[in-house]
């Protein structure tokens, strides 16, 4: 049954209020006032609770996140690691409840205030087969945050409050190698179907311009070459691309032949498109010329990253 936001935070309570042992928390946003919060806080004292959120760079610079729950949950004995690229709001109450919707573990996601969010979620019997999925992402893409890797992204925020441009805020590399787990595998929808030069030029009836404009989180209101870099710099394939290249440089074919074994669609697509989506890696390659260098040794493009060339 759908739920409105008063409807879902109500029995969402209801749910923690009779929670026995566990509460596995993932949401983009968290703000440390609704985790202090007697719903949350005086109901699960002495439980296990895990929170996940997105920690964006520009999520805390701008207060959509706080960095102080990390803190929190410290005190409380809770687990908490972020995802970068997290965007969804799960809610699992002794891995029998599941809480599925639009709402932030926020005051006006959950209706902790007195004006609270539009949202909309529903409330489902947890099955195996979803508990495994959210075992599959815990083990491959949270970082867990300790006291070591808490104090690097405190410096990188505190060296950048005056950044001018919120918006394309993003972690240092430094700490990017920390917080990003490396990257083997990929969906066909998280490829980009793509050149720079095309989405720079956008034909917004083209499908894969649509597609990719929305992957990279662009308008074309704030579409320009720095931009694009910076959003492609924050995509899973990227990820990936750096992951496969920290093994050492690959050639055209090399890259074909690993990408078309990471890609978990099934069925697979084509060899023929995989490598019409590998000649597109290569034109971002050529496009992200800080990270990456394509070499053309015997005719035959090789693409490296420069930091590996350079150690």
């Amino acid at each position: 049954m759908l739920l409105d936001g008063v409807e879902f935070s109500k029995q969402l309570f209801l749910s923690l209020a009779k929670c026995r042992e566990t509460l596995f928390v993932c949401s983009a946003f968290i703000k440390l006032k609704a985790l202090q919060s007697d719903e949350f806080r005086k109901y699960l004292a002495g439980k296990n609770v895990t929170v996940i959120a997105r920690w964006q760079k520009r999520d805390l610079l701008c207060g959509a996140s706080d960095l102080s729950v990390y803190e929190f949950c410290k005190s409380q004995g809770w687990n908490f690691g972020v995802d970068l690229n997290l965007h969804g709001k799960i809610f699992l109450v002794d891995e029998s409840e599941i809480f599925l919707g639009s709402a932030n573990l926020t005051q006006r996601g959950l209706h902790l205030g007195l004006v609270g969010n539009h949202e909309f979620g529903t409330k489902i019997s947890a099955e195996s087969a979803d508990l495994d999925k959210i075992q599959k992402f815990i083990e491959s893409e949270v970082t867990w945050i300790d006291n070591s890797l808490m104090r690097k992204l405190k410096y990188d925020i505190e060296h950048s409050v005056n950044e001018p441009a919120l918006a394309s805020s993003s972690w240092s590399q430094s700490v990017l190698d920390i917080i990003q787990k490396p990257i083997w595998f990929l969906w066909v929808h998280e490829l980009i179907f793509s050149t720079p030069e095309d989405l720079l030029s956008p034909n917004l009836d083209n499908e894969n311009v649509v597609h990719d404009l929305d992957l990279l989180g662009l308008t074309i209101d704030n579409l320009n070459a720095d931009t694009l870099k910076l959003a492609f710099k924050r995509m899973r394939l990227f990820g990936w691309m750096r992951t496969i290249l920290k093994i050492g440089s690959s050639s055209f074919g090399g890259i074909s032949s690993k990408l078309h074994s990471s890609i978990l669609d099934d069925p697979k697509p084509y060899r023929i498109d995989i490598k019409n989506y590998n000649k597109i890696i290569f034109e971002w390659a050529r496009f992200i010329n800080d990270v990456f260098e394509i070499e053309r040794p015997n005719y035959s493009q090789v693409l490296s990253l420069k930091e590996t060339k350079i150690s």
